[in-house]
C-alpha cells in the first residue's frame, strides 16, 4: 500500500486526486472519464475508490 493514502478516506473525490496528484483537473477527468482509474459517477460526481487510485500508480510506475 502506498504510505500517501493511509490518511485518507476510502472514497475520493477529484478535488482528492488534485490534491495529492502532480497532474491537472482536465487530466484527472481524462483519466475517469476513459476509465483508466475506476469510478463510479454519481449523478455529475466522481466517487473513486482509494484502491482504485493505488492500481493505477501501481501500474503506471
Amino acid at each position: 500500500m502506498i504510505l500517501i493514502f493511509d490518511n485518507l478516506n476510502d472514497v475520493l473525490t477529484v478535488n482528492d486526486l488534485y490534491n495529492i496528484l502532480p497532474i491537472g483537473k482536465n487530466k484527472i477527468y481524462d483519466l475517469l472519464n476513459n476509465k483508466e482509474i475506476y469510478n463510479i459517477k454519481c449523478g455529475k460526481k466522481f466517487l473513486i475508490p482509494k484502491q482504485s487510485v493505488e492500481k493505477f500508480l501501481m501500474q503506471n510506475a
